[in-house]
């Protein structure tokens, strides 16, 4: 009854950038091999679904809860439980100075979950709400560290063109065969903004962060993801306008100087 809750145009916003998403890196793969063979490998098949799950949950959690309680659970899968398994799993590439690490926690955290919930209501529905609150917690730091070690194995294209594929396609089949609708219902602009998010968010930003991963350790790249909340403000400033309030740039600037402290408690070596 939960998935029939939602329209169509909700699975197609998720399929449309997956797909995007893994063009990118299948088409320089096909080039390479002639062959779309890495596609069936079944660890990257299992990491698609672990990311289908983690968005299915986000996207259920934020029509339950709201977006304000979800976007700080997924801050806490990526901030806490993500950098806390990847040094308890000894699979952090860089030494850290633990106290400057958890100082700059202390400072990070709690102003980037201020500037997501400043001014707005926070909500939990029910013991539902709370458990896909609780299996989105879960959900994305399981998925981070798969897929880490998944690239170590088989490179970052191999296990990311499958991981965003196979969610695009399942997301796509099953909206044109309950809705009957599909992604030109939206109209030629979203459908290009969707695109284009894809490319870049779910690409190439990808990409990124996982390089960094290997160069600066996961617990660092992930523990900076709380840096999210301060650009996205920043950035609908510009693009839309978005009243910044003195207090906001506030938050920015504490966070900002979280992650300075973060990026300083790195020391070279294993």
């Amino acid at each position: 009854m939960i998935f029939y809750a939602y329209s169509y145009s909700q699975i197609i916003i998720f399929a449309i950038p997956s797909l995007a998403g893994s063009v990118i890196f299948i088409v320089p793969l096909l080039h390479k091999t002639k062959s779309l063979h890495f596609l069936t490998d079944t660890r990257v098949m299992f990491t698609g679904a672990l990311y289908f799950v983690q968005q299915f949950l986000i996207i259920l959690s934020t029509e339950r809860n709201g977006s304000v309680i979800t976007t700080i659970a997924v801050l806490f899968g990526d901030v806490i439980l993500s950098p806390a398994l990847s040094i308890a799993l000894k699979i952090n590439l860089m030494k850290l100075d633990y106290r400057l690490f958890s100082l700059s926690l202390a400072i990070m955290i709690p102003a980037s979950v201020l500037l997501v919930a400043y001014g707005k209501t926070i909500t939990v529905d029910g013991i539902l709400g709370a458990a896909l609150l609780f299996g989105v917690m879960l959900a994305v730091p399981f998925l981070f560290l798969t897929l880490n070690m998944l690239i170590t194995v088989k490179g970052s294209f191999h296990a990311l063109a499958g991981t965003f594929f196979w969610p695009g396609i399942v997301s796509l089949a099953v909206g044109l065969a309950i809705f009957h609708q599909g992604p030109s219902s939206i109209g030629l602009l979203p459908t290009f903004s969707l695109l284009v998010t894809g490319v870049t968010s779910m690409g190439v930003a990808y990409l990124f962060f996982f390089r960094a991963s290997r160069l600066s350790g996961f617990a660092i790249t992930s523990v900076l993801q709380a840096l999210i909340p301060p650009f996205t403000l920043i950035t609908t400033h510009f693009t839309e306008s978005a009243f910044v309030s003195a207090i906001s740039l506030g938050l920015i600037a504490v966070a900002s100087i979280g992650a300075a402290i973060a990026v300083l408690s790195m020391k070279p070596g294993q």
